[in-house]
């Protein structure tokens, strides 16, 4: 599933993560990043873009939350379900999960095509990721790591109405 968002959403999204990088940055959080030579803003950016993005698609609320308190948290409940969402500029991108993460119920791959376009490549059940044969070392210690082939498909057509 890909969702386009306009000039208004980036632009109100650029505001957001560029204030929570000012605050993540004022209160030394550590950027969640793997292998990536990204600013603290970027991160938070691409971030920004995706869980509004997933959010949208699915007609949830979208967290405004702007200091630390957003570390290691959910960033939206759907259906009951605490998800975690990841996202990556490479196309090919992987699901990568640290072994000591909080508890999630599900995790979302996210692929940020543009600033414009944001690609749901899969998901998985935390209790599928999470297995030894999933643990890899990409170069920043062991982490539980899904190629995309390996990810479960959005159904397209859940939310459309008749």
């Amino acid at each position: 599933m890909t969702i386009k968002l306009n000039k208004s959403e980036v632009h109100f999204l650029r505001t957001l993560a560029s204030t929570r990088s000012f605050f993540n940055r004022n209160n030394n959080t550590l950027d969640q990043k793997f292998a990536s030579n990204k600013s603290g803003f970027e991160i938070d950016f691409d971030g920004c873009l995706s869980e509004y993005a997933f959010c949208k698609w699915h007609n949830i609320h979208f967290g405004l939350s702007l200091g630390d308190d957003t570390a290691g948290q959910p960033d939206c409940v759907y259906k009951n379900l605490i998800i975690d969402i990841k996202s990556t500029r490479l196309p090919q991108g992987r699901m990568i999960v640290k072994l000591n993460s909080q508890p999630m119920d599900m995790y979302v791959l996210a692929i940020v095509e543009d600033d414009y376009t944001i690609r749901f490549a899969g998901y998985s059940r935390s209790e599928d990721i999470k297995k030894d044969e999933n643990v890899r070392n990409l170069g920043t210690g062991d982490s539980y790591v899904l190629d995309q082939h390996q990810l479960l498909k959005f159904k397209e057509n859940v939310h459309k109405k008749n």
